[in-house]
């Protein structure tokens, strides 16, 4: 059987609303961001376009990233209690994430930002189901030394995580870009990092008690979407009192859809 075979036999024995139930992870708050057709008072209007938008060159605009950008910075203290917490945004693409990385690289704030992405023959697609492309190959020789704008883009944000952290990390070498992978672990487990970037990776099998908001411009559906808004709910203390998910895409379909698959349609509350 796949691994979402006996994804879904599990979640079905014991389901997401059970595990809330028993306290054994905490509930989602999820928050719609932007301009929206619909008339409901649990949708937020602010001046993102989000509605009906489906081409590359809307969903990439600078104004738009810009003003994503902005509503993070303003909103960021707030959504992790001034930091004691950490943060994660999934984007649709790598070339969109390079986009959102510089456009917060140019602004004032003092958020701690990093990011990791493969390159060259993994380069991340936007995958709505959320997987984690991933594998060894990603690490070999081979792939390393690939020659591409993305990987030339990740060794400069490297470069800015070894002047943030005083570490030597590099594309150039398989095992520290290995070690890089999971010195960006340890230091989101340990609340170091406050916002990481990324299209796929950690958004499945990466759990820290730290993190506990998601920012979401990216489309996610059924097990990928329960799947990254998990990464927020893990238990920590009285002030962690549920998972903050922060959406810049019209998600509400699709994430009352996978309640209901995943737990019962009563669940959407």
């Amino acid at each position: 059987r796949t691994t979402k075979e006996l994804f879904d036999e599990c979640l079905h024995k014991y389901v997401i609303t059970d595990a809330i139930r028993d306290e054994n992870v905490l509930k989602f708050s999820v928050e719609y961001i932007g301009k929206y057709k619909q008339k409901q008072s649990s949708l937020n209007f602010v001046d993102i376009d989000v509605e009906d938008i489906n081409t590359k060159e809307l969903l990439e605009s600078e104004d738009r990233l810009n003003k994503i950008s902005d509503y993070i910075i303003q909103h960021h203290n707030s959504k992790t209690h001034n930091k004691q917490f950490t943060a994660m945004f999934c984007v649709s693409s790598i070339n969109t994430l390079m986009k959102y990385y510089d456009i917060f690289k140019s602004k004032e704030h003092n958020l701690k930002i990093a990011t990791i992405f493969s390159y060259g023959m993994n380069e991340e697609p936007d995958d709505p189901s959320g997987d984690l492309f991933f594998d060894d190959n990603m690490f070999s020789e081979k792939n390393v030394n690939k020659s591409s704008h993305s990987r030339d883009k990740l060794e400069e944000y490297i470069g800015d995580y070894n002047e943030m952290f005083g570490t030597n990390y590099t594309t150039k070498d398989s095992k520290k870009f290995y070690d890089y992978y999971n010195n960006i672990a340890l230091r989101v487990k340990k609340g170091e990092i406050d916002l990481l970037l990324v299209v796929s990776m950690f958004l499945t099998g990466f759990d820290s008690k730290k993190l506990n908001t998601l920012y979401v411009d990216k489309n996610l559906k059924y097990h990928g979407l329960i799947q990254a808004f998990s990464r927020t709910n893990r238990i920590l203390g009285k002030k962690k009192s549920h998972g903050n998910i922060i959406s810049f895409r019209n998600l509400k379909k699709a994430t009352d859809e996978a309640v209901a698959l995943y737990s019962n349609k009563e669940a959407k509350e």
